[in-house]
């Protein structure tokens, strides 16, 4: 997808997240400058009509082969979004095993899968457990005047409730099935992918950028699968997601990094 493909430098690919689209992007491409173009890769199939891909390694030589409709040869700049560092460390992989120069590898809050492997997600980290620990459950009063207080609590209740025959509708009659059943889909399609995936040690140098406060280990446990080096950034900010990295004031502190 093209997100800023002007410029004379050789372009920047980010791989999506879990849920398969690329929309973070618009706000980080710009932080690039009018010279560095920008290209996302989104999930083959998102939008239906192709079956989507399964493993790591399909992903990643389905979109080598888009990143060539673009840029035919080297050198090459792959990033990767959260599930998508992964997918750009197996894209860097097969770019060295063909004999091409990888100039940047970056991760945006992107975890290897030995650290997904052993934490799953970052609220599992011994220093976020006490942010996600509940209170006595709610009473129903309570529930009450708190969906009185937010109502799109009331909105999320009934997207969830009529998912399942809005799906069977949608389907039935060939149209697109809706948008949280769709992301859901992707997320566990990635998840499997990602866990299964046995990353080998990369010649080339790693950058990892993270929410300063979000994870506990700067290489996100890429650590050992660089011979290169792993150089890491914390991105300033009270981070409690993987998304703000790609949004200001994260966004700036990527982009003057990379640049």
């Amino acid at each position: 997808v093209e997100i800023q493909p002007e410029g004379s430098q050789p372009p920047i690919f980010c791989v999506h997240g879990g849920g398969g689209t690329i929309l973070l992007l618009a706000s980080l491409a710009p932080r690039f400058g009018a010279d560095q173009p920008v290209y996302g890769l989104q999930a083959r199939g998102l939008y239906g009509k192709v079956a989507p891909l399964r493993t790591i390694e399909e992903m990643a030589a389905h979109y080598l082969s888009e990143m060539r409709q673009v840029h035919p040869g080297g050198p090459w700049r792959v990033s990767g979004y959260c599930f998508g560092a992964i997918v750009a460390f197996e894209i860097a992989q097969q770019l060295v095993a063909q004999g091409e120069t990888v100039e940047l590898l970056a991760m945006f809050n992107g975890p290897s899968p030995i650290w997904i492997r052993k934490w799953v997600w970052h609220g599992n980290q011994p220093s976020q457990r006490h942010k996600q620990r509940r209170s006595a459950p709610l009473t129903k009063a309570q529930r009450i005047g708190r969906a009185l207080r937010e109502p799109h609590r009331f909105r999320t209740a009934l997207v969830r409730t009529v998912a399942r025959p809005r799906t069977r509708v949608a389907l039935a009659l060939g149209r697109p099935i809706p948008e949280e059943v769709r992301e859901s889909f992707f997320f566990g399609l990635h998840h499997e992918a990602e866990v299964a995936y046995q990353p080998q040690v990369y010649p080339g140098e790693i950058l990892t950028f993270y929410g300063d406060g979000l994870y506990e280990d700067p290489e996100l446990g890429w650590g050992g699968l660089a011979q290169g080096g792993i150089r890491t950034f914390a991105i300033p900010g009270a981070d409690d997601n993987n998304r703000q990295a790609m949004m200001e004031p994260g966004a700036s502190v990527v982009a003057a990094r990379i640049d």
